[in-house]
């Protein structure tokens, strides 16, 4: 996703924020959806957390925003010190995964899209320029689907999973807080939250594509050399 698609979704979610926040019906709505859940749980907790975090991985294999809908619901649940703990163990439990189907099947499918030039160049750029830094600059940027990319590249399965970590840790907190703002009904706080969250992205996306250029740069700087002798 592009920068400015982060920018796009961020505005999105603001908007239904916003209608949520203005509108006592979705209030109510959902005030009686947390009601039931918490119901449930009460009798079923270690299931309905369980429930959480497969949903939690299976977003972080499809798309992070798809989880978005849950969060609220687990900070009504468990607060949000242990929705976001949960929330955390989903996605790097997903993230995993994703690497282990990359890493297994990926390359045979992605040669089917991409050209095979394209795919040496990606595997170069892995292999020679995707330092630990770089690997989280681009967990932190980039959709959470790019763990299938680190496990078709085959890059360092620690790295990765430690680049996961740290980097989802940032973003977990702060969209349970996000979420937590929601369900108490503070606009100002939520806004806050979600900027932050926004900022945080695109400021490690701008880093990665500075790296990225500067190594498209020397590559082409190098090409020239050896043309040249």
């Amino acid at each position: 996703m592009h920068w400015r698609g982060y920018i796009i979704v961020t505005l999105i979610i603001a908007a239904l924020a916003g209608l949520f926040f203005v509108s006592p019906f979705l209030q109510d709505i959902f005030f009686l959806i947390t009601r039931d859940v918490n119901n449930f749980a009460s009798g079923n907790m270690g299931i309905t957390m369980a429930f959480f975090v497969i949903l939690a991985a299976i977003s972080a294999m499809v798309s992070p925003f798809s989880s978005v809908p849950t969060v609220p619901i687990a900070v009504s649940l468990w607060e949000w010190e242990v929705a976001t703990v949960l929330l955390l163990l989903g996605w790097i439990i997903g993230g995993g995964i994703a690497y282990a189907i990359g890493y297994a099947a990926g390359n045979p499918i992605l040669r089917r899209f991409i050209h095979e030039e394209k795919i040496k160049r990606y595997e170069k750029y892995f292999s020679e320029r995707m330092t630990f830094p770089a690997a989280l600059l681009v967990r932190l940027s980039l959709p959470a689907e790019i763990g299938y990319a680190f496990g078709v590249m085959r890059y360092r399965f620690s790295f990765y999973f430690l680049a996961t970590v740290i980097a989802e840790i940032p973003v977990a907190i702060v969209a349970v807080r996000a979420a937590d703002a929601l369900v108490t009904l503070n606009p100002f706080a939520f806004l806050g939250w979600l900027l932050a969250l926004l900022a945080l992205i695109c400021v490690s996306y701008f880093f990665f594509r500075l790296k990225k250029s500067r190594y498209k740069n020397c590559a082409r700087v190098s090409s020239h050399v050896t043309i040249s002798r």
